[in-house]
């Protein structure tokens, strides 16, 4: 930018300066004389020289040694070119650039006029070292602000970040305190960075969970989702993803077990299986209804089948099952498949007919059909042994006057003998 602004007016004054490079630069007190402080051996002068110019006083007067010395200066001085001038005045810039750089960095005050520097060069000398002053100033300010900027950005997003972390911790924990906790021990822009980082993952967690309940109930009601306006952050539309997709997948389960036992009713009731009125997403929930309730039909006849066979031995068909011949099949296995019948059958008669005390068994007392058939082929066992004991009763009673009568005749013939 020096660099530019060099190249655009150093044309434009050269005119003007060209003759003030005659001399040595530099502005004169009232006796048309100063001290000589840059370039000095250019022209001819030790530093510190005192002097004067164009006819005045020519005596000089070394500041270094105090003592008066005879001294003029020549005819001629020597003159700059276009590219010295443009080098000579780059570097006045330079050196104003970095005073005022060096001092608006360390944020001193701006000085608007350098009385030293000054008197130590022309007008236009001069004017470049103040341009390059102020332009460093500025430059130096700026950078200043920018390093305290981002010193202070960086504490904030420090304090932030561990702010965000305190605020998830406490929401998860239900320890959410209304305002966060301040850390003397720290800067300002800190404390303001993890307040403000604790605030808003907290109220960020809140609109979360809100979200999420509010898709949830959504996906209850709804085959489409549609997130409002007001949930723009990713995370938190996330959430009411997230909670529809679980309000959803509920609604249709729900659904699936309601055509299920729509299904099994059908099944059970016989009715003709049609899936015409059941949406294509719940047809399969359906027909594994109509399944489950058509084969609990045919366990039911099995088991009635099964059943009948403790009250009767000789199986009957069931006339609720002459149209359906497969529930008719199924009663008649489940009359032949009952074994059990058959043996308490034996065991109650076998029973009855020793005379022991009845005795339900432990397996059959939760089934009624069983004790009672138990009870009926024990009494029919205890008939039995009654109608046998009386028939051994009436021999003996018949045997016992026969068995007198002929010993009565046998003794007799026995005395006659005698």
């Amino acid at each position: 930018m020096k660099k530019m602004f060099l190249i655009l007016v150093i044309p434009i004054t050269l005119l003007s300066l060209s003759q003030e490079v005659i001399a040595h630069p530099g502005n004169t007190d009232d006796f048309g004389k100063h001290t000589c402080r840059t370039n000095c051996g250019k022209w001819g002068l030790e530093y510190g020289e005192y002097h004067g110019h164009d006819g005045g006083d020519s005596s000089s007067t070394s500041s270094s040694g105090g003592t008066s010395i005879d001294s003029t200066y020549p005819d001629e001085f020597p003159l700059m070119n276009e590219q010295e001038l443009e080098i000579y005045y780059e570097e006045l810039q330079n050196d104003g650039f970095d005073i005022g750089y060096e001092d608006g960095y360390n944020d001193e005050k701006f000085i608007d006029f350098h009385d030293e520097i000054y008197a130590q060069l022309s007008n236009a000398e001069y004017s470049w070292y103040e341009v390059g002053y102020e332009n460093g100033y500025k430059e130096g300010q700026a950078k200043r602000v920018a390093e305290t900027n981002k010193k202070q950005e960086d504490e904030y997003q420090v304090g932030e970040e561990l702010g965000n972390k305190q605020g998830k911790l406490d929401f998860e924990n239900k320890t959410v305190k209304e305002t966060a906790q301040t850390d003397s021990s720290q800067t300002e822009h800190w404390n303001d960075g993890y307040g403000a980082g604790y605030k808003k993952t907290v109220q960020l967690m809140q609109l979360v969970v809100q979200a999420k309940e509010e898709g949830y109930q959504q996906g209850l009601t709804h085959e489409k989702i549609s997130i409002p306006s007001i949930y723009g952050s990713e995370e938190v539309k996330q959430a009411f993803e997230e909670g529809f997709k679980i309000g959803e997948d509920k609604r249709i389960k729900q659904l699936q077990e309601s055509y299920v036992k729509e299904g099994y009713e059908a099944g059970y009731n016989l009715r003709a299986f049609t899936t015409s009125n059941v949406p294509e997403l719940y047809k399969l929930s359906f027909k594994e209804g109509f399944e489950n309730g058509y084969n609990a039909k045919e366990d039911e006849a099995y088991q009635q089948g099964y059943n009948i066979a403790y009250k009767t031995i000789k199986y009957q068909t069931n006339d609720q099952y002459k149209e359906y011949s497969n529930l008719q099949k199924q009663h008649k296995n489940g009359f032949e498949a009952n074994n059990e019948a058959v043996e308490l059958r034996e065991e109650a008669s076998e029973s009855g007919k020793s005379g022991e005390r009845l005795t339900i068994p432990d397996n059959i007392e939760s089934n009624n059909d069983a004790v009672v058939l138990y009870n009926n082929y024990y009494e029919k066992g205890k008939e039995e042994r009654d109608v046998r004991n009386k028939q051994i009763l009436i021999s003996g009673l018949i045997l016992v006057p026969i068995g007198t009568v002929g010993g009565y005749y046998l003794n007799r013939r026995r005395l006659k003998k005698l």
